[in-house]
């Protein structure tokens, strides 16, 4: 569950969507390959060929991601980190696969990973549209500890709330939510 609820750069779907374009760039539904293989290098085929929340610096003649403290961090993604600055020894790129894993976008076999349906899926569609949010669904609720999560907010009966009020067995985030009534 922290995969989800308590790690900001995998709770961002539209990030987990470029990483997912990035894998279906780079690999086909039958391939094999490492979480280090999505992991932000300048020498390869990465994420900032597919991100597109990357903010351009016409000053620097740059495109950095805007999660990062520093836009000069040989890092390059904050979901992954990259193969020549990464301080978190791949915690980051580990838990965006056990994101990925846990919601049935990409399976683990043995210590290699591969692409789901589901995964190719949900990297093919736009982000922004009704298909998405049933693949996005579809995935969360595969996970069945997101239920669990999903009931304690829908019990808590409010328009807006703090994650504090849900219990997920993590520190307080001390981040607050507010529900959106579309009409």
């Amino acid at each position: 569950m922290s995969y989800l609820i308590n790690r900001a750069p995998t709770a961002r779907l539209k990030c987990l969507h470029n990483i997912m374009k990035l894998a279906i760039g780079k690999y086909t539904i039958s391939d094999a390959f490492n979480l280090s293989d999505l992991m932000f290098d300048t020498k390869n085929k990465n994420i900032h060929q597919y991100c597109d929340l990357l903010v351009k610096d016409e000053s620097l003649n740059l495109k950095y991601c805007p999660y990062l403290e520093n836009p000069l961090s040989d890092a390059g993604c904050n979901l992954t980190n990259g193969v020549l600055s990464d301080s978190t020894k791949r915690k980051e790129i580990s838990n965006t696969v056990n994101s990925l894993d846990a919601l049935g976008l990409l399976k683990r076999i043995d210590r290699n990973l591969q692409i789901t349906e589901l995964g190719l899926l949900f990297a093919k569609t736009k982000y922004k549209s009704a298909k998405m949010h049933d693949i996005i669904k579809k995935a969360v609720l595969n996970y069945s500890l997101c239920v669990g999560v999903l009931h304690q907010i829908k019990e808590l009966d409010k328009q807006e709330f703090a994650t504090s009020e849900i219990y997920v067995g993590y520190p307080s985030t001390n981040e607050t939510y507010k529900k959106i009534i579309k009409m």
